[in-house]
C-alpha cells in the first residue's frame, strides 16, 4: 500500500471513529497508527520527523470533522478525548527533547607542596589545602549545596537562607548559610572546624542533630585524647571532643588555623609528629623521626615564606635534635 494510499484509509477510519461507527478490529488498528510516533522500541528517524508525524495526527483529527453527524455533542467529547490524546503526546515528546542532562561531578585535588582556588556554582570561593580532595556537582539544583572534603579546606561561602550549604566529611557535616570557616578533615587525624564569621552546625554522620552551634573564633576539635593548647580556653567539652575559643589576651590575633591560606605555616603547641606531618605536606618531603623521645617535643611558631632547611635550624634553637637531608627524604634523630 502507497503512503497516499495508507494516509487516505487512516483518514477514513478517523472520521469513522468520530463519528461512532467503527468496528474493534478498525479501532484496534487505528489506536495502534496513533501510537507508532510515541513508541521508544524502534529505530527513530530525526526527531523533527517524529513531531512532524504527531502533528499530522492533530490535524487529521481536526480535519476528520469538516461535516460532523447531526447528533453532534456526543461525539465531539470522543472527538476532543482523541485530540488531548494527542496532544499528551505531542507534549512528551516536546519534554523528552528537553529533559535535563544528567549533572557532572567536578573535583579539586591537590598534591604534597600544592594548594588551590576553586569557585563554586553558587560563588563560593574555596581554597583546598596540599594532599587534598573536594568534590562537589557542576551545579547546586537540589535543596542543598553539598559538598565532600578529605583534608583542609578554607571556605567564603554565599548566603542563601533557602539552600543550605553542607560541607560533608568521613566523621562529621558541617550545615551553614553563609559564612567564613575552614575545616580540616585528613584521614588518621583530628576532624577540626574553626569559625571565623557567621555560624556553622556541627553533625555527627546519620545524624539530624546539631551536636554544636559554633560562634565566631570558635574551633571545634574531634577525637579521643583531644588536649587544650595553652592559646586556647575550653567554651564546652563532649564525648571525644571539644570546642575552644583564643584567651581573651589573643583574642585580636589572627587565627593561626587558616595561617596557611596567606602562605604562612603556623604551629601551636603541636608534637613533633604533627610538625613532621605538616611540613611533609608543606615541602613534598618525607620525614622519618628515628628517636622515640623526640616525639614528647612540642612547638608553637609561625614562618612566612620560609625555606625547609631554615624551619628546622629555627626548630633546632629550642629543642634539641638533629637531622640529615638526603635529597627529599629528612632524618630526625
Amino acid at each position: 500500500m502507497s503512503d497516499r494510499m495508507k494516509k487516505n484509509f487512516f483518514k477514513r477510519l478517523a472520521r469513522r471513529y468520530v463519528k461512532g461507527n467503527i468496528s474493534d478490529k478498525q479501532k484496534s488498528l487505528l489506536e495502534a497508527y496513533f501510537d507508532y510516533g510515541q513508541s521508544r522500541d524502534y529505530n527513530a528517524p530525526a526527531e523533527e520527523d517524529r513531531e512532524g508525524r504527531i502533528l499530522d495526527r492533530v490535524n487529521l483529527l481536526i480535519s476528520s470533522r469538516e461535516n460532523p453527524p447531526r447528533s453532534f455533542i456526543p461525539y465531539y467529547w470522543a472527538a476532543a478525548a482523541l485530540l488531548v490524546i494527542c496532544m499528551a503526546a505531542l507534549l512528551t515528546f516536546k519534554l523528552g527533547k528537553s529533559s535535563p542532562q544528567p549533572v557532572s561531578l567536578l573535583a579539586v585535588i591537590t598534591k604534597k607542596g600544592e594548594k588551590k582556588k576553586v569557585v563554586l556554582p553558587d560563588g563560593s570561593v574555596v581554597i583546598v589545602n596540599s594532599e587534598s580532595e573536594l568534590h562537589y556537582s557542576g551545579n547546586f539544583d537540589g535543596p542543598e549545596r553539598k559538598v565532600d572534603l578529605v583534608g583542609e579546606a578554607y571556605f567564603d561561602v554565599v548566603h542563601d537562607v533557602r539552600k543550605p550549604f553542607i560541607v560533608h566529611s568521613k566523621k562529621m557535616d558541617i550545615r551553614v548559610l553563609g559564612t567564613l570557616f575552614n575545616v580540616r578533615s585528613y584521614l588518621g587525624e583530628t576532624t577540626e572546624a574553626s569559625l571565623i564569621r557567621g555560624a556553622i552546625q556541627i553533625f555527627l554522620p546519620a545524624s539530624n542533630k546539631a551536636l554544636v552551634t559554633l560562634k565566631p573564633n570558635e574551633k571545634f576539635v574531634l577525637g579521643s585524647g583531644v588536649m587544650l593548647t595553652p592559646s586556647k580556653q575550653l567554651v564546652s567539652r563532649g564525648r571525644d571532643f571539644i570546642v575552644t575559643a583564643p584567651r581573651p589576651e589573643l583574642a585580636s590575633t589572627p587565627p593561626r588555623d587558616i595561617e596557611w591560606i596567606h602562605n604562612r605555616l603556623s604551629f601551636d603547641d603541636q608534637g613533633f609528629r604533627e610538625v613532621a606531618v605538616l611540613l611533609e605536606r608543606w615541602y613534598n618531603v618525607t620525614i622519618t623521626i628515628d628517636n622515640p623521645n623526640l616525639l614528647k617535643y612540642r612547638f608553637t611558631g609561625t614562618f612566612n615564606d620560609t625555606g625547609l632547611i631554615d624551619i628546622l635550624d629555627a626548630l633546632k634553637t629550642s629543642q634539641d635534635f638533629n637531622y640529615r637531608k638526603e635529597g627529599e627524604r629528612i632524618n630526625i634523630y
